[in-house]
This record gives structure tokens, sequence and C-alpha cells, in this order.
């Protein structure tokens, strides 16, 4: 059965609800409530913005808010939502007679999340007039990584999309392409030792403290004000991952004080979160859910739960595929709620910040776009929004 389960999606993964407050219950986002934002942006030159770059961006205006003064980005850098990366009509005339090549050096696959990643950034790069001249997957593993940025060398990219793997292993991995003088853009983490505008142009991902807060919530909702809850952990030193646990942690005592925390146990290998949810059912049996860093372990705490017959706990965790939402919506398989990033438009930020780098416009330091969560009622508009690939049809049979 594992065979048949997609890697997950982080990290990631994943940002946005409303208006972020980190106070009371009563306080925090809503997915739901409505934030307008002024799309009739023109340049400092009179240029007007492109119309592309707005309509990518149309429909998720109501998941983005008010950023929380104490979230900053892995380095200490300040975030900003996604609409202030815009180019000029100007611009993208500019860049599309430069004959710009593109390469994605994946961190690992992770099913129809990179899918759609992928398809943000293939369709920006045609747009722009770009060649995505390589997309790879490392395999979270740094080894590979290095490997495959040697080997994307040789292609002569102008601009690098990538995640480090490792922040350590990938300092040394990315200088060749630092010193080839490639604009290189990062997915959530950065390369230890680099420095925004030095050595890489910027960072494009989710929102990591909305993401937090949301699978607080829910959790909280799912189990009661009282409830017994574990929290599942990925051991690895992933910046946007640690930082998202930290979160859950933090706002469930925050805004449940009396939810137990009966167990706090992490994982190193991912199939290990299986046997990790299991040990807890066996010795906590009245624990009532889960927190899971991400997807795929998060299905794997799915089975554990399966295997000891116990449909009554819940789970809730983040990053998108197919299975984890069949599950969602599947009663009798513990998946609670699903956060979601939007990573079609973190695609689309990716080559945009490249982009920057190539007119040699300094970039925003930290790039979010929005996150929510998904439910029956909104599954086709918000895989729409978030994905921009077609939604499986038995998906939509299950949510009608």
């Amino acid at each position: 059965m594992r065979n048949r389960l997609f890697f997950p999606v982080f990290v990631l993964l994943l940002a946005v609800p409303l208006v972020l407050t980190g106070g009371k219950k009563d306080k925090t986002p809503s997915a739901e409530e409505e934030v307008v934002e002024d799309t009739t942006v023109v340049s400092a030159s009179g240029d007007e913005i492109d119309p592309w770059i707005l309509e990518t961006r149309k429909g998720l205006e109501k998941y983005r808010g008010s950023i929380d003064p104490s979230f900053k980005g892995p380095d200490g850098q300040t975030p900003t939502w996604d609409t202030e990366l815009v180019l000029t009509v100007a611009e993208v005339e500019k860049l599309r007679k430069g004959n710009y090549k593109v390469a994605f050096n994946m961190d690992g696959a992770q099913g129809e999340y990179h899918v759609a990643m992928t398809k943000g950034i293939k369709d920006t790069c045609e747009y722009l007039g770009m060649e995505l001249v390589v997309v790879t997957d490392a395999g979270f593993d740094p080894a590979k990584q290095k490997s495959d940025i040697e080997t994307t060398l040789a292609l002569k990219p102008d601009i690098i999309i990538s995640a480090p793997v490792d922040k350590v292993s990938a300092a040394e991995a990315f200088r060749p392409a630092v010193e080839a003088g490639v604009k290189l853009v990062f997915w959530s983490n950065q390369p230890a030792g680099y420095k925004h505008g030095r050595e890489f142009v910027g960072i494009s991902t989710s929102m990591p403290y909305d993401q937090g807060v949301f699978m607080a919530q829910k959790l909280g909702e799912a189990v009661g004000d009282d409830g017994k809850i574990g929290i599942i952990y990925w051991e690895q030193d992933f910046w946007i991952v640690n930082m998202i646990d930290d979160i859950v942690r933090e706002k469930i005592a925050e805004l449940y004080p009396g939810i137990q925390v009966v167990a706090d146990e992490g994982f190193a290998d991912l199939a290990d979160a299986e046997s990790v949810a299991a040990s807890m059912i066996l010795r906590f049996p009245d624990i009532d859910g889960f927190y899971v860093s991400f997807n795929f372990p998060g299905q794997l705490a799915a089975l554990a739960c399966k295997a000891a017959e116990r449909d009554d706990i819940v789970i809730v965790t983040q990053g998108v595929d197919v299975p984890i939402l069949m599950k969602l919506l599947t009663p009798g398989e513990n998946i609670a709620a699903v956060i979601t990033d939007t990573p079609y438009l973190i695609g689309v930020n990716h080559v945009l910040l490249g982009a920057f780098g190539l007119l040699g416009k300094t970039a925003p330091e930290y790039t979010l776009s929005p996150s929510a969560w998904y439910t029956a009622d909104n599954l086709e508009e918000l895989w729409d929004l978030a994905m921009r690939i077609p939604l499986p049809e038995d998906l939509k049979n299950l949510a009608r």
C-alpha cells in the first residue's frame, strides 16, 4: 500500500489566511475573510504592470492578510506578499529579447504538488520568452543534488531554481553556479552563508506562519478543547518545516490550553512516521489526534491508525496530492484537515524573481504566496486556484 503513496509536499509548502494576529481563539485568521487588493499598479517609470502577471493571482485576494511582524525568513529576511513581485510591460518585452534559459533542480518530487509548481514555472518561462532547459529531481539526496547542478551548468542556464536539500552541503554544491554568474532563486530555504542579493536573487515560498496557525486551529477544532494529541515531526534541519512545527506547538498552547500533548516525537527517515504513530497509539490508547509535519508521513500515520482499528483518531497535516485528498473526503480514513499553499503561483514567482536578477533589479527578500485548507465545499475552487492542473474525476465525485 505504501508504494501507491505519493511523496509529500511540504513545505511546503506550503501560505495564507487572512488577518494573522497570533492572539486569542476568536482573533485567529480565517480563510473565509476577504482582503481587497488594488491591482491597478503602475510602475515608477509610468509603465503599466504586465496584466498576465496580475491575472495569475486573480481569485487569491481573500487568502492574503497582514503578515505577523514576528515572522521573518531563515536569515532574518522581511517577508512580503507576492503582489509586490511584478514586471512592467516594457520589462517583459526586454526579457523576451534575451533568449534566456531556466533550469529547475527540484529537491524531491512530490506528486501533484510539483506537477503544479513545474507548470507555473513552464507557463511563466513561455510567457517571458525563456526556455526551460531541464527539470531534475534530487530525491532529497544532497549528493544527487550536487550532481544535478553540475549537469545543469553544462546547459549554460541563466537562472537556476532550486531548494537546498541540506543547507550546509548546498553551499558547496551551488558555488559553481554562483561563480558562473547564474541567477539563483531558492524555494523556502537557502544554503548556509548565502546572502540575499549576493549569492542569490531571492526566495519564493508559502507562508509558514499561516500554515502553522491553520493546522493548530483545525486540530483544536477536531479534538476539542480538552483533547489529547501527539506531535509527529521531521527531525531534518529544514527551516520551513521546522518553523511550521514550532508554530503549531505555540498556537496549540495559546489557543487551546486545555489540550494535552501526550507525546512530541520525531522521525529521521520518512518511513519511520508509521512506527512513531503506532507507538503513540499503543502507549496512549486515549489519544484523539495527531499533527504530522507533512503529507507523506501523515498518510503513514493514517496507516498506523487503520492497523490499530482506530478510525476515531484525527490527523492534520499539510501538502497536497490526490491520495491525501481522497482520504480527507472519505469517512473513516483519519485525515481531518489538509492545509495547502499555492504551488502554481510559487512556480510563477520563482521565474519572476529570476527575471528581477536578469534585469538588475533588487528583488524582495522573502516572497510569500497564500495558503488555505481544503474542504469538500471548496475543493474544486481551491484546486483550480492553487494547482492550475486538471482535478481528477474521482475527487470531483467524492466532493459531491
